[in-house]
């Protein structure tokens, strides 16, 4: 009776770890998915019009009132990206759901803002700025070559 009773309490314990685990799993998706919803209405949305010739002519005019006003303006919008890609970094997100969203559009949106993210780290010995958003694009770049 006693081995019973063990035995149903192992499988409790067991039942309650794979429940435990999938309702985490679920439970990141979900905040995912509603990061990203927020990041495409606030940030990706209006990137749209940006392209890499923009971004090295707003750098190499920054003395203008409105390329600086534009280049406050971008680096505002990477900063937000930044702190989207802190989350898939440290595990808060799922990177699989970021890639299935959105993962080829980040890769080449880092393309096109690539210029403002040199300049802003041009002074530093290693580029600190905007570091977990290279990070994600490296990461997602990677799941691309395997494809």
């Amino acid at each position: 009776m006693e081995i019973v009773s063990i035995i149903i309490a192992v499988i409790s314990a067991v039942f309650s770890v794979v429940t435990y685990i999938k309702t985490v799993r679920h439970e990141k998706r979900k905040a995912t998915i509603e990061a990203f919803n927020s990041l495409q209405n606030e940030v990706l949305d209006k990137f749209v019009c940006i392209s890499n010739n923009n971004a090295k002519i707003i750098i190499e005019n920054l003395d203008n009132e409105q390329c600086k006003e534009a280049y406050d303006d971008q680096r505002a919008l990477i900063a937000r990206l930044e702190h989207f890609a802190v989350g898939v970094n440290k595990h808060i997100y799922d990177l699989n759901i970021v890639n299935e969203l959105a993962g080829i559009h980040l890769i080449l949106l880092y393309a096109k803002i690539k210029p403002i993210i040199d300049e802003v780290n041009r002074n530093e010995q290693e580029p600190i700025h905007y570091c977990h958003f290279t990070k994600l694009v490296g990461d997602l770049t990677k799941k691309h070559k395997v494809k």
